[in-house]
């Protein structure tokens, strides 16, 4: 038993959340509570009775929509104290793990709040804005984020945010994926990537060294077929086409000295793409611009 309690100092009843247990078992909201509305002065511990007490549910009371979450002995996660306490009766409280799912509300609209910056959630997840890392991700804490992106965050698809418009124009970045993509705007909000550096990507299996020997290719950019042609007459006889990951897309044996056509139907995206042309002495590297 706590025992008798002397004259309570709070100026309201409802000041600060602090549950007690009278003598004869009933809960009240804090000792004051107890003291000025009840005349209850015995108490048998400084805390609620039970874990649930439905007589503190109160529909009349309208709850703030302010997102502090507090997590419930009855296991479950609510997004703040009053909801808790007046609309579901739970007085005692534990620490809330990083994630919890019962905070995760569908139906609130995040791509609104897009303007945001990214957010590190405690889970070590980059997310696109505070409201999505709480509502759709359950986060429970504004101290389990921090502002900004995870360090070692490189793409993650819910970043990606198809309703932005970017543009056609090339204007190539290399993404810590090792994809080029044909924009900043394409690389951030079309594939969620979160760091990329200007220019294409260097295959890891390419060498990028370039022969001296001329070769016109046309058109470039292209989206059909392009044109090569070798003003020195070099006989090239084979042919390979690259993308920028380095994997083999077009492979071809061919035999020209001053031109020839080659058809681009089987390279299906638009993007960078690397042309290793082979003679019997050396071999020239060219970049080529698709766009379909």
């Amino acid at each position: 038993m706590v025992g008798k309690v002397g004259a309570c100092q709070l100026k309201s009843a409802f000041e600060i959340f602090n549950p007690v247990c009278s003598c004869d078992g009933i809960t009240f909201f804090n000792i004051c509570d107890a003291m000025n509305r009840f005349g209850v002065y015995e108490f048998k511990k400084p805390e609620s009775c039970t874990c649930i007490d439905s007589t503190f549910i109160k529909p009349a009371i309208v709850c703030s929509g302010i997102f502090n979450p507090v997590c419930g002995c009855d296991g479950h996660a609510y997004k703040n104290l009053c909801e808790a306490v007046f609309k579901n009766g739970v007085l005692r409280l534990k620490n809330c793990n990083c994630i919890e799912p019962d905070l995760i509300n569908d139906k609130i609209d995040c791509n609104t709040a897009f303007d945001q910056e990214l957010v590190c959630g405690c889970d070590g997840r980059t997310y696109p804005n505070i409201c999505y890392a709480q509502y759709k991700a359950g986060i429970v804490m504004l101290s389990n984020i921090k502002s900004g992106p995870c360090t070692h965050s490189c793409k993650d698809s819910i970043l990606a945010i198809v309703d932005i418009p970017c543009s056609d124009s090339i204007d190539p970045v290399c993404g810590c994926d090792q994809v080029t993509y044909a924009n900043e705007c394409i690389a951030r909000y079309k594939h969620g990537v979160l760091k990329w550096n200007k220019g294409a990507c260097k295959p890891s299996n390419i060498k990028d060294t370039y022969s001296t020997v001329k070769l016109d290719i046309y058109p470039n950019p292209a989206s059909e077929f392009i044109t090569l042609f070798s003003p020195e007459g070099k006989n090239f006889n084979l042919i390979e086409i690259f993308n920028s990951n380095g994997s083999l897309i077009f492979k071809k044996n061919i035999n020209f000295i001053d031109s020839t056509t080659i058809s681009l139907d089987s390279l299906t995206y638009s993007g960078f793409y690397f042309l290793h042309l082979t003679s019997s002495s050396e071999k020239v590297i060219k970049r080529l611009i698709v766009i379909k």
